[in-house]
């Protein structure tokens, strides 16, 4: 199970796409339990989306969660907390649709594991069994682990990503001042005027032509436009 463990855990640390990474944790998780199949939901915008499923006949139970009142993967994803159910046949007072539609898939039990790094919950990693199965804490256990590993990767590469973007963004404000700068200087020069009247110049250009300061300022650097 280390082993199993540990290989994941240096997939995450190669360049696959989130996808992939969602795949793989639920064909492993499949594959280690012995199970008959699992899925991935994940929120988007407080509202949990379903991602995957393995076998991908599951797909119509993950999204019956989100369509319907619920469902072990919504509850455990709300909680925060593991949703073990041994007999679906015992809680079809809960999710009367969820339950019949999974026992016409031929599934008898299920759990649901919180995809979460301390208190921020991302999504819910399905468990489905074809038999009655009392879910051992070794069980939950390995999930979690699972789940636990995917979801700092998914973080992770989200707060990577809006870093890269924030960080694009200020480089792209100063590469703009620097040509704002520089149309200052040159309208200066040629009317013989501050570079504030120049700035104020450039700017009533802008607002009069609907344009950016950087658009007036790079025809005014790049293309010898004169104000």
């Amino acid at each position: 199970m280390l082993a199993e463990i540990s290989e994941f855990l240096r997939t995450l640390l190669a360049p696959y796409d989130v996808l992939t990474v969602l795949q793989d944790l639920a064909a492993r998780v499949q594959e280690l339990l012995d199970l008959h199949g699992a899925g991935v939901s994940l929120t988007r915008d407080g509202t949990l989306e379903f991602i995957t499923a393995v076998p991908a006949s599951l797909a119509e139970l993950e999204k019956e969660q989100r369509d319907g009142p619920g469902g072990p993967c919504v509850e455990a994803f709300r909680t925060g907390e593991v949703v073990a159910i041994d007999d679906i046949a015992a809680v079809t007072d809960r999710w009367p649709r969820y339950c019949s539609l999974a026992t016409g898939s031929g599934i008898t039990s299920v759990a649901g594991i919180p995809m979460k790094v301390e208190e921020r919950t991302i999504g819910a990693l399905n468990l489905y069994s074809a038999e009655r199965r009392e879910w051992s804490r070794q069980d939950l256990t390995i999930a979690t682990l699972f789940a636990d590993a995917a979801s700092v990767y998914l973080i992770n590469s989200t707060d990577h990503a809006h870093q890269r973007r924030l960080n694009d963004q200020l480089q792209e404000a100063f590469r703009s001042r620097v040509v704002i700068e520089q149309a200052k200087g040159i309208i200066a020069q040629t009317h013989d005027i501050d570079v504030e009247e120049a700035f104020q110049r450039i700017r009533r250009h802008a607002r009069a032509q609907h344009t950016s300061l950087h658009a007036v300022s790079d025809a005014i650097v790049n293309l010898r436009m004169r104000l």
